[in-house]
Formats: structure tokens, C-alpha cells, sequence
């Protein structure tokens, strides 16, 4: 890092908490975008708003986009956690927060998608209407992995596939808190690598019969990210951050480079340039640190972006349908002005998900906290 790769504590690196990191923040912001474009794109390739086929690299937007969601997951997860390793109930703790964090709001947008894709259905680009059944609702709402009657792996709600590796990663880790801090992490770690490597000789489950899904589902390369994120943790935790005279702002900035590579170079799929691309990104947001910023607007832009990032990836498709629908007629065609409406697209979105986030988000998770610890 320009020479300075191992400053000593007076001389750049601290090692102090602060409660939110704002350029991590700011990639959670646009990983959520990330997901917004490539659904956006999906439904306008429908509505034949694009002339000719888009490469084959376009699909890699989502793939990046959870990718670097799940690497900042297991990033903050060492990062807020540190000083709870090891002590009496810390696993428990740990699952009960994480799930009132996490699974209020899905299981909410998951019943009004319900409603929503059938009071839609036939005016949208959706080809298959979501499996209501008694077994399905449940296994969804439990976060097991299970192949519907479309033969398609998710759950009632599509978009929380992503939940269910999440919820995953939340089992293993509490059991890792239960352990001394560097020997938990190392098992955490050396565990995901293995279910990864036992992942490349279990084929994909049939719909109807083979074996278990979730054998299948939990051992495929994407938790290679959360494996990403927690070793920037454990870095950023020994060895603190690097102090640079610039802004967070301009760290930010940096960090859509290798989030660029990653897209343009990826795929649909996991590969090895993408986790090496977002690994640089989260790194350049979680193991340097800028002088701040001159204007604190920046600051309270990329803290509300972070902030509505889990409602934004759980409400966009909400609004995807309409705005690509005017969106098509708009700008059918015209695919330079078409990349500037998906930009603005995100903002809507964005504006959207911290409405969601600020007046249902934020108080429903309170008061679910409240009630667990009265």
C-alpha cells in the first residue's frame, strides 16, 4: 500500500470500532443496486426494449451483487462480534439477533409478493405463478432449500434464496462464537471450504426424487464469499485499518473498479475472478480508512443507502414490472438512454427501500427486540 503495507500505531493504523463503517455501507448500497439491474434488464429483454442480445457477461451483475452482499455479511458479522466470542449463551444471542434482523421483513414482503404476483400475473413477464402450498410456505419461512413443482430451487418468495444462505452462515458462525475467537473463525472457515470441496462431487438434485436439497444447496462455491468476509474481519480485527489522506468518499469511488472487472470478466455463476474482484472491493472499503469527509452529506447519503439495501433487495420487484414497462416506452431501443433510466431506476428503488426501511424495517425490528428482551 504505497509503501506502507505495515505502518506502526502511530503512524496510520487504528484499531478502534466505530459503530458504522461508511464506505461499507455504501457497498451494500450498491451491491443491492447490482441485483436492481440485472432484474431490471431481465424484464425489459422480455418486453423486447433491447434490439439486438446483450453479452453474456451482463447476467454476472447479480451474481456479483449477492456475491459481495454475502462477503460484507460475514465482514460485519466478525466485525460487530469480536468481543463475544467465547462467552456463556454468545451463540444464542447471536442466532435470536440475527433472526429478528433478518426474518421479520422477509416473511412480510414474502405474503404480499404472494398477493402481489397473483393480482399481477397476467399482466406481467412472469412465466410461472409462486407455489402457495401449506409445505411450501413453511419450508421457505424455515429456510430450507427445497425444489417446488416448477423444478426450480427457491422459496415461495424467489429472492430469498440468498436468505436461506445467510441463515446457514448464521448457524455455523453462532456455533463458531461458542469457541475462543481465532480458533472459532479458523474452524468457521476451514468448515465452509470443505462443504465447497465436497460440493464438486454431489450433483444437482432431481425434482422429484435424490438426494436431500439442502445437501446440494449448502455446498455450492457461493459461500466461498462469506468466507471472503470474514478473513477481511480477522484482518481488519489484528492488524486494524490504513489510514489514507483522502476521503471515504474517494475509497468508495476506488471500489467500483474491481466491482467493475468482476462484471465485465464474470458470469452467471461463481468464478474465481469474481471472488477475487469483490474481495479487493470489500477490502479497499473495510481495511483502509479515509480522513472522512468535507461534506457530511456524503457520509448520511452512503449510511441511508447502506441502511436500505436489505429492504431495497426485498421491495424492487415491487416496481420493476411498471417502471419497466415505461421505461420500454419510453426509451425502447435506445439502449444508451436505456442504461441511464436503469441507473435512475436504482435510485427510485433506493428511495423507495429507505422509506421501507426507515417506517417498517427499522421500527418492526425494535419492537421485536423490545418484546425479546422484556
Amino acid at each position: 500500500m504505497h509503501g506502507q503495507a505495515q505502518p506502526s500505531a502511530g503512524e496510520g493504523v487504528t484499531h478502534a470500532h466505530k459503530s458504522v463503517i461508511v464506505p461499507v455501507q455504501w457497498l451494500r448500497g450498491v451491491a443491492a443496486c447490482l441485483v436492481v439491474v440485472v432484474h431490471l434488464i431481465d424484464r425489459l429483454i422480455k418486453r423486447g426494449a433491447f434490439p439486438e442480445a446483450l453479452p453474456d457477461w451482463i447476467w454476472s451483475f447479480g451474481q456479483i451483487g449477492v456475491g459481495t452482499f454475502f462477503a460484507i455479511s460475514g465482514f460485519i458479522m466478525v466485525y460487530t462480534t469480536a468481543d463475544e466470542f467465547a462467552r456463556p449463551g454468545a451463540g444464542q444471542r447471536f442466532v435470536l439477533r440475527r433472526f429478528l434482523r433478518v426474518a421479520p421483513i422477509y416473511y412480510l414482503t414474502s405474503l404480499l409478493m404472494i398477493g402481489f404476483s397473483y393480482a399481477t400475473f397476467r399482466f406481467s413477464t412472469n412465466a410461472t405463478a409462486p407455489e402457495t402450498t401449506l409445505p411450501a410456505l413453511a419450508m421457505s419461512f424455515l429456510f430450507i432449500p427445497y425444489v417446488d413443482h416448477h423444478g426450480l430451487t427457491q422459496p415461495v418468495y424467489g429472492l430469498g434464496w440468498t436468505l436461506d444462505y445467510e441463515m446457514f452462515f448464521y448457524l455455523l458462525f453462532a456455533l463458531a462464537i461458542t469457541m475462543r475467537r481465532g480458533r472459532g473463525l479458523t474452524c468457521a472457515i476451514l468448515a465452509l471450504i470443505a462443504l465447497v470441496l465436497a460440493g464438486t462431487q454431489i450433483p444437482a438434485p432431481a425434482p422429484i426424487t435424490g438426494q436431500p436439497v439442502p445437501l446440494y444447496y449448502f455446498t455450492r462455491p457461493v459461500l466461498l464469499y462469506f468466507i471472503v468476509g470474514m478473513a477481511i474481519g480477522a484482518v481488519r480485527f489484528a492488524f486494524g485499518t490504513l489510514r489514507l489522506p483522502v476521503a471515504d468518499g474517494v475509497l468508495c469511488a476506488l471500489a467500483l473498479a474491481p466491482l467493475s472487472l468482476a462484471i465485465r470478466f464474470g458470469a452467471a455463476d461463481v468464478t474465481a475472478i469474481g471472488v477475487v474482484f469483490v474481495t479487493l472491493a470489500l477490502a479497499l472499503t473495510a481495511l483502509l480508512e479515509g480522513r472522512g469527509n468535507t461534506h457530511k452529506g456524503f457520509a448520511m447519503l452512503a449510511r441511508a443507502f447502506g441502511d436500505a439495501s436489505y429492504s431495497m433487495y426485498l421491495t424492487h420487484s415491487f416496481l420493476l414490472g411498471a417502471i419497466a414497462v415505461v421505461l420500454t416506452r419510453v426509451a425502447g431501443g435506445r439502449e444508451a438512454l436505456l442504461c441511464l433510466l436503469v441507473a435512475l431506476s436504482c435510485l427510485i428503488c433506493a428511495g423507495a427501500a429507505w422509506l421501507v426501511w426507515r417506517w417498517v424495517e427499522r421500527p418492526l425490528t425494535r419492537f421485536l427486540n423490545r418484546i425479546c428482551r422484556a
